[in-house]
């Protein structure tokens, strides 16, 4: 695969991306978090399905994104209804994903489902498996860990010292923006962004576990800074890629569409923004369920790349 002839321009842009976004995460960080994820999440969310679309996603099989596109489904139900008291949607997601980005045999694929959905519940029983899926897989795994292995993937196969700055620099960020803690009794955010922020609260409490701080103020702050870079970022790295993924390549008729729905849910955000979330929730979760087999195949190729390297 040949490189792209600006690679290292776009690296050394995403470095800047990468360090602009970390220095306004250090300064309003909860309030950022929530800019980002209302602004720039949702056009994120519907290129990228549009561009999984165009590339079957990374599945082998013509239907196999129903399951997860109906595992969504499922999930906003729970997450938002007393219909369906079930949360192991993003564990049977990430199972049957897996399976469809290598298993063609679809018999095999439909028992790989229904063995995911029979399991969920007793592999989430076990508390760390619980956190890692109810609160972490389609957060910070998804946002943070995936891009982080999608930046390392391209320098890998592009051999560019200039990606592997970048991974460098994207790492170094995430890890200084938890464990560096500064004093934050200065900062006090408003009213609007607290109230905002608390259907946050549960990641939030989560990733308290494992940040050092015991969950003080600074170490929610660090938390709040991290997740607003890592939001942040996601969003830019994706943007900042086009000539790379060209995910604007469509329809105009589909672009269309995709400008009338991004600016009805800006103006859905602008009037309140806890229904933004319920409106956008489906998209949101969506696009993570849709993007499993394209993790699962990245994933592998980072994991055989560093085996043949090691051979070598």
């Amino acid at each position: 695969m040949a490189a792209h002839p600006n690679l290292d321009r776009i690296n050394y842009t995403n470095i800047g991306l990468m360090l602009g976004s970390a220095a306004l995460a250090c300064t309003l960080p909860f309030e950022m978090f929530l800019l980002a994820y209302a602004v720039l999440g949702p056009l994120h969310y519907l290129t990228q399905i549009s561009w999984l679309h165009d590339r079957g996603f990374f599945t082998t099989g013509r239907h196999d994104w129903i399951p997860l596109a109906a595992l969504g489904a499922v999930g906003f139900v729970a997450a938002y209804t007393t219909w369906l008291p079930w949360d192991g949607a993003p564990f049977a997601a990430l199972g049957s994903g897996v399976v469809a980005a290598y298993v063609r045999n679809p018999i095999a694929k439909a028992s790989a489902l229904v063995a995911a959905v029979a399991l969920a519940a007793p592999v989430m029983s076990w508390p760390p498996a619980g956190i890692l899926f109810l609160f972490f897989l389609t957060t910070v795994v998804h946002v943070y860990v995936f891009t982080g292995v999608f930046i390392l993937a391209g320098s890998m196969k592009a051999h560019s010292r200039s990606g592997y700055a970048s991974f460098a620099v994207y790492v170094a960020c995430g890890v200084a923006l938890l464990l560096v803690q500064p004093a934050a009794a200065g900062y006090d955010p408003s009213p609007y962004t607290r109230a905002n922020v608390a259907p946050f609260d549960e990641l939030i409490d989560a990733l308290t576990l494992l940040v050092p701080g015991r969950g003080e103020w600074p170490a929610v702050v660090a938390i709040g800074r991290f997740l607003a870079f890592a939001y942040t970022y996601h969003y830019l790295n994706w943007f900042s890629k086009t000539g790379i993924i060209r995910w604007h390549e469509m329809s105009r008729a589909r672009m269309a569409v995709i400008g009338v729905v991004y600016a009805a849910s800006l103006a859905v955000y602008a009037a309140d923004y806890r229904l933004g979330l319920m409106a956008l929730f489906f998209l949101s979760i969506a696009h993570v369920f849709l993007e499993f087999p394209l993790d699962a195949r990245t994933i592998v190729d980072v994991a055989t790349g560093m085996r043949r390297r090691a051979v070598t």
